[in-house]
């Protein structure tokens, strides 16, 4: 798929197409060589006023002329999954340990996607388990999503999945992702995953 995005706050009318300011247009196939070789419509994307998208994410300058001349090759998309297991041993909110080693960085010019976030505790006192991001990699971590977990008094585990038929976009290049957990006794036992999709 070919899209392409008036960036602008101006209607733009590129190849002979009126885009309104902010909307996107989807290219015809036949309309494709007349497109590629527009000045115009090139000088746009060159100047970062109109953005070529692929179906899924908008693009660079270079990626965008790319698609444009069918020059481009969409990313493959990577399957990501992390997990840990601990012992817990305090009342902080203390990071879990991650395999692979963590936290998770969104590498460069990818998108990371969550499809699952689960834990797992084996004692009846309240435990909170956190995912968390790092926006840009700057050392600020925010919660994103929290599970609250203990089981009563007959035993047993409680175990609480946090799961998305459609990928949930939370990530681009550089930002970065962890796991937390949090108890109000020193006792039992966390585990923890999350998975997604960089692409």
């Amino acid at each position: 798929m070919k899209r392409i995005k008036n960036n602008d706050s101006i209607s733009h009318t590129w190849a002979g197409q009126l885009i309104t300011a902010g909307s996107y247009y989807t290219l015809q196939p036949t309309e494709y060589a007349n497109w590629s070789m527009d000045a115009e419509v090139l000088s746009a994307i060159g100047s970062g006023i109109g953005i070529m998208n692929d179906g899924s994410n908008d693009l660079g300058v270079s990626a965008g002329i790319d698609l444009l001349k069918d020059f481009y090759t969409k990313p493959i998309s990577s399957n990501i999954s992390y997990q840990g297991s601990t012992t817990n041993s305090t009342k902080t909110e203390t990071d879990l340990t991650l395999s692979p080693a963590g936290p998770y960085t969104v590498g460069t010019g990818k998108v990371f996607s969550l499809t699952h976030f689960f834990a797992s505790y084996d004692s009846q006192t309240p435990m909170y388990v956190r995912f968390k991001k790092d926006t840009g990699g700057i050392g600020v971590w925010t919660t994103l999503f929290t599970l609250p977990l203990s089981i009563g008094a007959s035993g047993g585990q409680s175990a609480v999945p946090l799961a998305f038929a459609t990928p949930l976009k939370l990530g681009v290049a550089g930002d970065k992702f962890k796991i937390t957990y949090e108890g109000t006794l020193p006792r039992g036992i966390i585990s923890a995953n999350f998975s997604g999709v960089e692409s």
